[in-house]
């Protein structure tokens, strides 16, 4: 999931994880072509950047809002997506939930925004994830 401070908030990378250009153009609310775009222009940033996962005190807090964002938008994919045959996508809300958990359990980027998003999806009325236990 590319969050870089060099790719700026509309020029990111999205996180594709398997879905169809289609899928994360609607994720975005832009269109396909407008996604294409930005794919391919955070592509060549990410291809030029020398430190990819070197990250200092002032790189962390950007980018964990970028993370945020990301994992919301793969929630809300997840819950109520693009998807032609799929209404609920339990297998993306369930890898939504396990990057939060990496998150929340790892301490500079346990923070209540963190926290948060983690509480507002284990109240979302999806059955398995509603009561999904905390460390699995």
């Amino acid at each position: 999931m590319p969050c870089g401070t060099a790719l700026p908030g509309q020029a990111a990378a999205p996180p594709q994880g398997g879905f169809s250009v289609a899928e994360v153009a609607s994720a975005f609310l832009v269109t396909q072509a407008a996604m294409e775009k930005r794919i391919t222009r955070g592509k060549k940033v990410l291809a030029k950047s020398k430190r990819l996962f070197e990250l200092t005190a002032d790189d962390f807090s950007p980018r964990l809002s970028a993370v945020h964002r990301a994992l919301y938008l793969l929630f809300n994919e997840g819950y109520h997506g693009a998807h032609p045959e799929e209404v609920v996508r339990e297998d993306v809300c369930h890898e939504a939930m396990r990057l939060v958990r990496l998150l929340v359990d790892h301490a500079p980027a346990a923070t209540p925004a963190t926290h948060a998003i983690r509480g507002v999806r284990l109240c979302q009325p999806l059955g398995s994830l509603v009561f999904m236990p905390c460390g699995s």
